[in-house]
């Protein structure tokens, strides 16, 4: 009872303060509903009306500012405004009372498929920086007009979202769980080149989620190429054959890998984000065909490719990789430098998958430079325990072991070798990969023989093979004790 009178006293402050608004204060006050998460004036002019004047729309926002039913963040044009829960509840209500909800939801998805469309205009690149930092301040709202235009049925608004926003959901390690259930036979767009952005997205989906294999998905890669040959521009055609070339690498193919990629770099812009990205995997080929200094030549010509205009994302990775084919070439000052350098970018863009793909090279570097990198380890390690992301949790354990084992714990190493390997063959088996460096695998091929110096073969084999048995819960546990007490 006492609960519900709180909801009666609350629901009649509501109704009080809403019935003092002026008509059209009310009116936008609902429309303002549909945002998820904070919005800026110009979705807001974007919900409120077709052709609404936003400096009328700015007016009747400070209305709502002045009876405290709208929240502002920042000013001038980085202003952004936010409905407390409450208040988006009762709003969410009226409108629907009003019959209004459906048109309204329908602008704001029109508003966000423009931006797609707009960023495209303009020449923003839709694979790295500064797209993705942009998407992810409006995240939850594309994703709301995404799932409504799946809803609706909108197979044209649905494909251009994909389309823009694939890439932000890989640098970010959040894909909505809904996206995974849509049908890549459903999209259709009359844009080739967001249509063929999508049907790669989608592709890279159902692989990340195991749902297909690399091999899988080979299918989805060519139907994205043949639609971009048909339709597309020049950098549709290569950046296709690049993303048929990525994932050949990831099934173990260089052979083909390489041939798609050098088609793709023949197509792309050399100066480009893209062009950058087909030069860094060219370098991973040669890194792991154990050609450190072919692989350096590469990650230094993606650096070049991305000029003044650098993408921050593909900086990250472009150095954390260099410095790893540095530090195998032996050219270990360098290689420390570098893979600071990524880890500090990577912690300015606070994208949680990158950050972590930092730590881990840098500790690689470290470990291939004779150092220990306890810090960077144990951060990696506690990063895992939320993003969970196979692959870097089995370079995560592997370096971990090499840091017990240099602390005299071989057993706890041994234990944690066994489940590094397990992980990294689930990896293969179900996404096609992981591969090892061959200056990385030598690395551990040493530990392992001193390890079995000192415990000997069956133990050692013991161990392993209890590791393999161990979650990757229990196995992150293992690695943080005594370690993380030590960092």
């Amino acid at each position: 009872r006492s609960a519900a009178s709180r909801h009666q006293t609350l629901q009649a402050a509501m109704d009080w303060s809403f019935d003092l608004l002026p008509e059209a204060e009310r009116r936008l006050l609902c429309r303002l509903s549909v945002f998820p998460q904070s919005f800026d004036l110009a979705a807001a002019a974007a919900v409120a009306d077709d052709g609404a004047d936003p400096l009328d729309v700015l007016e009747g926002l400070a209305g709502l500012i002045d009876r405290s039913l709208l929240l502002t963040e920042g000013t001038g044009d980085t202003a952004r405004y936010r409905l407390l829960d409450t208040v988006r509840e009762y709003a969410s209500h009226r409108l629907h009372d009003t019959k209004d909800d459906v048109a309204t939801r329908v602008r704001h998805r029109r508003h966000f498929v423009n931006r797609v469309h707009d960023a495209v205009r303009e020449g923003l690149c839709i694979v790295g920086d500064p797209w993705v930092t942009m998407v992810a301040l409006d995240r939850e709202n594309f994703h709301a007009a995404l799932e409504d235009a799946v809803a609706d049925g909108d197979r044209e608004a649905a494909t251009v979202l994909i389309g823009g926003l694939c890439y932000t959901w890989f640098w970010h390690g959040s894909i909505p769980p809904f996206v995974a259930n849509i049908d890549s036979d459903w999209l259709a767009c009359s844009n080739p080149s967001l249509y063929a952005e999508a049907l790669t997205g989608m592709a890279a989906i159902a692989w990340i989620t195991e749902r297909v294999s690399a091999e899988g998905i080979q299918p989805l890669l060519d139907r994205a190429r043949q639609v971009a040959d048909a339709a597309g521009t020049e950098r549709d055609r290569g950046w296709t054959r690049y993303n048929l070339g990525y994932f050949a690498h990831v099934t173990g193919d260089n052979v083909t890998a390489r041939t798609w990629l050098e088609e793709a770099q023949g197509l792309l812009r050399e100066e480009s984000t893209e062009g950058s990205w087909a030069h860094y995997q060219l370098g991973w080929i040669d890194l792991a065909d154990g050609e450190a200094g072919r692989a350096t030549a590469h990650f230094e010509a993606a650096l070049a490719a991305l000029g003044p205009n650098s993408d921050e994302v593909q900086n990250v990775h472009t150095w954390g990789s260099l410095a790893l084919a540095k530090a195998a070439a032996g050219e270990e000052p360098e290689a420390l430098r570098l893979s600071r350098t990524a880890v500090e970018a990577a912690r300015r863009l606070a994208i949680p998958g990158l950050v972590t793909m930092t730590l881990v090279r840098a500790a690689q570097v470290e470990a291939l430079a004779d150092s220990l990198a306890r810090d960077e380890i144990v951060e990696a390690l506690r990063r895992l325990k939320d993003q969970n992301v196979g692959w870097w949790v089995s370079d995560t354990l592997a370096m971990a072991a090499l840091a017990h084992e240099a602390q005299g714990r071989p057993d706890v190493a041994a234990y944690l070798l066994g489940g590094a390997e397990r992980l990294a063959q689930e990896a293969r088996s179900k996404q096609g990969m992981w591969w090892a460096l061959p200056a990385l695998a030598d690395l551990v091929d040493r530990a392992r023989h001193r390890m079995s110096e000192i415990l000997g073969a069956d133990d050692l084999a013991a161990r392993e093979a209890a590791g393999t048995k161990a979650d990757i819960r229990r196995l992150l546990e293992v690695a943080l004790t005594d370690l993380a007490d030590d960092a």
